[in-house]
């Protein structure tokens, strides 16, 4: 984000736009209200079954995700690169 902002401050200097759209950007995520799926609604989830292979797979990618705190985006990009094992024989995603 700091390079498209830069870009954008750089664009105002040229004449290129009139205003820097980030000078109302604070950076922050605000979230109000979160609503969290109960353990019954992500068992519905679970126990749904799709015709289809690709949506079988946003299905696991999505509770995945919730069960993990990882953003689905990245959690469609994990791979076996991103698994590895402990001195106990356990398995850890990590970051590579």
């Amino acid at each position: 984000m700091r390079m498209y902002k830069t870009a954008c401050k750089y664009s105002v200097r040229m004449g290129l736009i009139d205003k820097d759209p980030f000078s109302v950007y604070d950076g922050k995520l605000y979230i109000t209200d979160a609503i969290f799926l109960s353990q019954e609604e992500l068992d519905r989830i679970e126990n749904k079954n799709f015709s289809i292979k690709r949506l079988d797979r946003v299905k696991d990618v999505f509770l995945f995700s919730c069960y993990t705190g990882y953003a689905p985006v990245d959690a469609a990009n994990l791979s076996l690169n991103n698994i590895s094992e402990d001195g106990n024989g356990n398995l850890w995603f990590c970051h590579i």
